[in-house]
């Protein structure tokens, strides 16, 4: 089950697990930004984990529709309804659920930037 896939040849993705309803990946760059093409979520997936060893400061997590659409899911120190940020000894997690994973749902481009 991978709907996720990295959308430049410096990011780096591993399925990490996957249970009936929730997935998890560990992401992986050497920009420092992390550019992921995201396919469609199945209605049974309730939640999308990421997991971001090598960043030290998660600045955005934005998503682009095929319809152009932005969703700004972390920007700065705000988050987006149903996103969780919670930094790990080594770098951070990412839970998208709820209204944001709704709202990506469809698909498209997820952008996660390190502001270093």
């Amino acid at each position: 089950m991978h709907f996720l896939e990295p959308a430049r040849a410096d990011t780096h993705l591993g399925l990490k697990s996957f249970s009936g309803s929730a997935l998890s990946y560990q992401v992986a760059t050497a920009s420092g930004e992390a550019s992921l093409s995201l396919k469609p979520i199945p209605a049974n997936i309730t939640s999308l984990k990421l997991l971001i060893p090598g960043m030290r400061s998660l600045e955005a997590v934005e998503w682009t529709g095929d319809d152009g659409e932005v969703i700004f899911l972390l920007e700065r120190a705000s988050l987006a309804e149903g996103v969780r940020l919670e930094r790990q000894r080594v770098g951070f997690s990412l839970n998208i659920a709820g209204e944001s994973l709704e709202a990506i749902r469809s698909g498209g481009d997820l952008i996660l930037r390190d502001d270093n």
